[in-house]
């Protein structure tokens, strides 16, 4: 028997995600172009305290925070996470919008109380993830060791040197992640899904509002199904309910 071609040895450096080399070569570049950062790290986690939540604190923060984010939030942190994990990992189970929704207003209403910033289960972190070689749980486990190691060590001095991280290296990573979460939206089944979904972005892009894109987006939505209601089944169904009960009191008034 002839025997196996053998396979060509895999390079070392594929086994690194690309953009680990790509962030580290962004944080060389922060102490290459102002190395007197240096000087602002400070060792040791930052001290926790607990924040004041008062009553015009809450109303401010509702009104003007929770609500206008809401549907924001729904759409980008609950549906589009279980329909983007659905179709990047459809062998899995599939995640429910309850469960998320319960995950996300849990790590909120506890992070509020000791100033953390809002967090959310977002579809583009989801897709740039997957993007630059995420494939499982395991992958969000390390992130967060990586972001507990840098909290401990550094505090919120850390955030001196994400201030000087090159602009473009960050565009270029979330362009990636951009464009993988766009590719989801090549599983439209029909032209018209296509259509509102053209339609949704580009008004989005040119308004410079995500509502408006939002809104127009459900509006036609509603006009391409009122198209396919079918009015004389309606019609038919809505004048033989009418001669039921006509029939109904008609008989009521006999008895």
């Amino acid at each position: 028997m002839c025997p196996r071609p053998r396979s060509p040895p895999r390079r070392s450096c594929s086994r690194v995600p690309a953009a680990l080399i790509v962030f580290a070569l962004g944080l060389v570049l922060c102490f290459v172009r102002d190395p007197s950062i240096l000087q602002g790290l400070r060792f040791g986690p930052a001290p926790l305290r607990l924040v004041g939540i008062t009553w015009d604190d809450f109303k401010i923060g509702f009104w003007e925070g929770a609500v206008p984010q809401l549907p924001l939030s729904v759409l980008n942190s609950v549906i589009a996470v279980c329909k983007l994990s659905s179709d990047l990992f459809p062998e899995r189970a599939e995640l429910s919008p309850a469960r998320v929704s319960v995950s996300v207003g849990l790590m909120n209403f506890v992070g509020c109380w000791f100033g953390a910033m809002p967090c959310c289960h977002g579809a583009g972190g989801l897709a740039g993830q997957y993007r630059f070689g995420g494939r499982s749980g395991a992958s969000v486990v390390f992130l967060a060791i990586g972001k507990l190691a840098l909290g401990l060590v550094f505090g919120n001095s850390f955030v001196t040197i994400l201030g000087q991280f090159p602009i473009g290296i960050l565009g270029v990573m979330l362009l990636f992640s951009g464009i993988e979460l766009a590719m989801a939206s090549r599983d439209m089944g029909t032209k018209e899904e296509s259509f509102v979904m053209l339609i949704c972005a580009g008004v989005s892009l040119t308004g410079s509002s995500a509502a408006l894109g939002f809104i127009s987006g459900i509006v036609l939505y509603l006009l391409l199904r009122l198209r396919d209601v079918d009015y004389q089944a309606l019609a038919g169904r809505w004048g033989s309910d009418r001669r039921r009960t006509g029939n109904k009191v008609g008989d009521d008034e006999d008895a």
